[in-house]
């Protein structure tokens, strides 16, 4: 008998404003705040306000206007 793969986790994403869990990680804002959701270019970790680098791979996030 083959044994089945375990199912990989999904690690939960939140908006790092209201603490919501955001839902479609596809969108570029908050579900429930509606607030613009800035990701790492190399990684796509979600960046905490107040921020400029990447808590999982350190790279400087560019500030936009």
């Amino acid at each position: 008998m083959a044994k089945k793969a375990a199912p990989q986790s999904v690690k939960a994403c939140s908006c790092p404003y209201c603490e919501a869990e955001i839902v479609d990680r596809r969108l570029p804002y908050c579900q429930a705040c509606h607030v613009e959701i800035v990701r790492c270019n190399t990684c796509l970790t979600v960046i905490p306000k107040g921020k400029d680098s990447c808590p999982s791979c350190g790279r400087k996030v560019k500030k936009t206007k």
